[in-house]
């Protein structure tokens, strides 16, 4: 049995050294699978990493666009503000000027038309006085021709 023993062991020492060789070709299997993963892993770490990088910079760029837009709206408001205070006060002024102008006018039409008046009662006063004095007149001398 001394054969077959050694003869045992002589296979399961060959067995055992197939064993280790395999698990050696295994485990490099596996380290070269795992730096296959892992050189991906850092490849899509990269893309990530510049996307978010990209994204910051659209985002930031986004920002600035909407803060010089908001800007530029406000100075239009403003611009659009003042324009319409500006037209405002011109118009206040206009119907001022336009009233002002009115009231004179109307002061200059009103004296006038007194003037106007006085004068036409002065002449119809005129004018009554002379018929007065002249029907005065006439019954003076229908009187004196009466006598």
């Amino acid at each position: 049995m001394t054969n077959e023993h050694e003869a045992m062991v002589t296979d399961m020492e060959a067995a055992a050294a197939r064993a280790k060789e395999e698990h050696k070709a295994a485990i490099a299997e596996a380290s070269e699978e795992n730096s296959k993963l892992q050189k991906g892993l850092e490849a899509e770490t990269d893309a990530t990493t510049a996307f978010a990088e990209e994204l910051a910079d659209a985002n930031a760029l986004l920002e600035e666009e909407r803060a010089a837009a908001s800007k530029q709206l406000e100075e239009e408001r403003a611009a659009a503000f003042a324009t319409l205070e500006e037209e405002r006060a011109a118009a206040s002024k206009r119907l001022e000027d336009e009233r002002t102008e009115a009231s004179a006018t109307l002061e200059e039409e009103r004296a006038a038309a007194t003037k106007q008046l006085e004068e036409e009662r002065a002449a119809a006063s005129k004018r009554l006085e002379d018929e007065r004095t002249a029907a005065s007149a006439t019954l003076e001398e229908e009187r004196a021709a009466a006598t």
